[in-house]
Order: structure tokens, then C-alpha cells, then sequence
């Protein structure tokens, strides 16, 4: 059931936005170039290196929303998981 019209279009913005927010920290948290990130999570490079850059853009026009996102799951994973697992995302 997917609820009312309309719906789906605003429940994939947000998820496109989460892979967005996940691919940027995956790439500054792990050190990973775009195409190891896709290859991980099954997008392709220029996909990924695109919703990189929109996280970016975000983050440089001072969207608070989405640098307290990025700042809450940093921490998460800083605090919960060992560097070295972090760095082996392959």
C-alpha cells in the first residue's frame, strides 16, 4: 500500500538524499573515490560522484539540516565502529 498520491515521489527524495548523505560520508570518512563507493552500494561512479556534489552544495550553502545529519551519523559511526572497519569499506 503506498499510501496517498504523491507520496512516492516525496518518500524517494528522501532516500535519494540518505544515499547522498551516506556516499559523502563514505567518501570523506573512508577515503574512498566515488567509483569504490558505487561499486559498495551498486551505483555507478558518475552517479555517485553527482549526489556527492549536491551533499557538497548543501553543506556550502550552510543547510543546517544537513550538516547536523552528517554530523550525527559521523559521531555514531566514530563512536560505535573501529576506524579500521570504517576504513574497509570495499
Amino acid at each position: 500500500n503506498r499510501g496517498q498520491p504523491g507520496e512516492s515521489a516525496s518518500r524517494e527524495r528522501l532516500g535519494a538524499r540518505a544515499r547522498g548523505v551516506v556516499a559523502y560520508i563514505c567518501k570523506t570518512m573512508c577515503d574512498k573515490t566515488a567509483k569504490e563507493v558505487g561499486k559498495y552500494f551498486g551505483r555507478s561512479e558518475p552517479v555517485v560522484s553527482e549526489v556527492i556534489k549536491h551533499i557538497e552544495a548543501e553543506l556550502a550553502e550552510n543547510k543546517g539540516d544537513t550538516e547536523k545529519l552528517v554530523q550525527q551519523i559521523s559521531a555514531c559511526l566514530k563512536k560505535n565502529y573501529r576506524p579500521c572497519l570504517v576504513r574497509e569499506i570495499k
